[in-house]
């Protein structure tokens, strides 16, 4: 083998390094054009229009409800399928009652950004409105992403969108990582609130200038001597 054909394939073989570990590092049907396809639902969520919507309306007494059959989970139920420790899903001095969810898990890198659109809606309205909320889990971290009451306006319907907000979430270490969405009623199990979800995506980390410049190194040191012999 010439030189030339040895620095091709070696400068073919870190492209091929650099677009595996990309490769590596997705969410599975993150624009939800397969349906719920690679998500795990728990409770009232359904796909309309490419949209994740997630509701605690109970079909069995509430309108709103997305699947028309299927009841939102129990608390207990809700913490565990979250992979939350119990009264992790509290506001403050209220209690989650019910809610419901979907989750995914999948394999990340150092450095890789987790992006997704998300939107909150409830019918819980005036001064004694309980502080249902909209909320995700990363690694079984909580993370609210909105809630009902003082700080938020109150829809006529569960299915109508407030204001689109993005979130966005960068990885410490690589591994196997665990994404959920919920949204949870607290004090009753009246009112209902619904969570969208839309543009789940996950960035692969953009290499340093210092790894480039070590890659280019590398491969100039290994021009010369190829040269050489």
């Amino acid at each position: 083998m010439n030189h030339r054909s040895l620095l091709r394939n070696a400068l073919a073989t870190a492209a091929l390094a650099g677009a595996a570990a990309a490769a590596q590092a997705q969410v599975q049907n993150g624009d939800f054009t397969q349906g719920l396809a690679f998500w795990n639902p728990q409770g009232d969520v359904a796909v309309q229009g490419g949209v994740l919507k997630l509701s605690t309306a109970n079909f069995s007494f509430e309108t709103g409800s997305l699947t028309g059959n299927v009841a939102p989970l129990g608390i207990e139920a809700l913490e565990a399928a979250a992979g939350v420790p119990a009264y992790a899903l509290d506001v403050g001095w209220e209690a989650a009652v019910e809610g419901s969810l979907a989750k995914q898990s999948f394999a990340v890198q150092a450095g890789s950004t987790l992006s997704f659109s998300w939107s909150f809606s409830t019918t819980e309205a005036g001064p004694l409105a309980a502080l249902d909320h909209a909320f995700a889990v990363i690694n079984g971290q909580v993370i609210t992403l909105a809630t009902a009451g003082a700080n938020q306006q109150a829809t006529a319907a569960p299915s109508a969108q407030s204001t689109i907000s993005v979130f966005e979430h960068t990885f410490g270490q690589a591994g196997m990582a665990t994404l959920v969405f919920g949204v949870a009623d607290t004090l009753d199990d009246l009112a209902p609130s619904t969570l969208s979800i839309h543009g789940v995506t996950l960035a692969a980390p953009v290499p340093e200038p210092q790894t480039w410049a070590l890659m280019l190194g590398g491969l100039a040191l290994l021009s010369r001597r190829l040269r050489r012999r």
